[in-house]
């Protein structure tokens, strides 16, 4: 189904470098690589889940957000939230202003730090309404699926979640992503020349008489 634009607030910078379909629909999906971030990551134990604003997780990341950080400063929103779910437990993280790591207030709390990401590649795939674990699993398969078709590589294990709208949204209006990171060399497109493809590209003069 369609979703809504995503809301108008600072999301993370990147560079498309590939996409592939419409997004949103079939089996389409885009890379992009992102520039360097920094990040507040509110974390919880097994068996917690922190897709649509729920779990512990996110509850920490809101109250730091909210002003539950040494500064006692609240803190403008951004999206998207970017939440992983697995075995060992889950995180929640918000993307913090620039690159500047303190430019952040340092967390009152524990479960809740301040990290930097290097840049990154990663492959994202569109879908809608809540980010259940059966959605977040569906999507995931789709994206795999697209990528072994297209030959791309992934370069990690993890899948991430991209959440663009507050808990309080409804599922018809919720836009997410799931997110893999690939090896950027195996993208269409960036993939190194061989001298194959060189060979189909040569372009074969024309005999005879050209244009006056």
């Amino acid at each position: 189904g369609s979703m809504k634009e995503v809301p108008a607030l600072d999301t993370p910078v990147f560079t498309c470098l590939y996409t592939q379909g419409i997004p949103g629909q079939g089996m389409a999906y885009e890379v992009r690589r992102y520039e360097p971030s920094v990040y507040v990551e509110a974390r919880a134990g097994p068996g917690s889940w922190a897709g649509a604003g729920a779990g512990p997780a996110f509850a920490r990341l809101a109250a730091y957000l909210l002003g539950d950080n040494e500064a006692g400063a609240t803190l403008p929103m951004t999206t998207p939230v970017e939440v992983r779910s697995g075995p060992s437990g889950s995180t929640a993280m918000y993307l913090g202003p620039g690159s500047d790591l303190s430019l952040l207030p340092a967390p009152a709390r524990a479960g809740v730090v301040l990290r930097a990401r290097a840049g990154r590649t990663v492959a994202v795939r569109r879908f809608p309404g809540y980010a259940t674990p059966r959605a977040v699993a569906r999507a995931e398969r789709a994206l795999l699926e697209s990528l072994r078709l297209s030959g791309v590589s992934r370069a990690s294990e993890e899948a991430l979640v991209l959440e663009y709208h507050p808990p309080f949204a409804p599922p018809h209006l919720r836009a997410n992503e799931i997110a893999i990171l690939v090896h950027e060399g195996t993208v269409p497109g960036l993939r190194p020349r061989t001298v194959w493809d060189q060979v189909r590209s040569r372009v074969v003069p024309t005999r005879g008489k050209g244009p006056p």
